[in-house]
């Protein structure tokens, strides 16, 4: 792919197949975004609407490494069949991702987006993780932060 900006993904932003009519309503106009920019840029569009990716689902260090929750990226209302090596050959393909770190899951309440990876990690740099926890409160189930 290369370049900038050709790729044209579709999003579920409550991560439901039916979704709630009012959350999903604020989005309607979102997939006509991307293509309308392109084309005011002149930039070529590969149409990825078969992989269902938001912004929050995965987080990149720029030179290759992406996380990824298994929650979202992997959950059948997103992704039915993907799996683990599915998801890595999208990403590689998509994304430019040369190294995918699954996280097994995100926050618990996070209903909304199954638990995107933005709500609690992302990359201060190449190799460099920022992941934020609450030892005070159960945010996340008991294990997530230690895996």
């Amino acid at each position: 792919m290369g370049g900038f900006g050709r790729v044209d993904l579709q999003k579920k932003p409550d991560g439901t197949s039916t979704g709630r009519a009012r959350i999903r309503f604020r989005f309607l106009k979102d997939a006509e975004a991307a293509a309308g920019i392109l084309e005011l840029e002149g930039l070529a569009r590969e149409d990825c609407r078969d992989f269902v990716l938001e912004g929050g689902s995965v987080h990149g260090d720029g030179v290759g490494t992406v996380l990824a929750t298994e929650t979202c990226l992997l959950n059948e209302n997103r992704n039915p069949g993907l799996g683990r090596d599915g998801g890595e050959r999208e990403l590689r393909r998509r994304r430019g991702a040369r190294k995918v770190v699954w996280l097994p899951r995100g926050i618990v309440w996070d209903g909304d987006t199954d638990g995107h990876v933005d709500n609690f990690a992302c990359f201060a740099g190449p190799g460099r993780v920022l992941l934020s926890w609450c030892e005070c409160c159960l945010l996340y189930t008991s294990d997530a932060a230690d895996e």
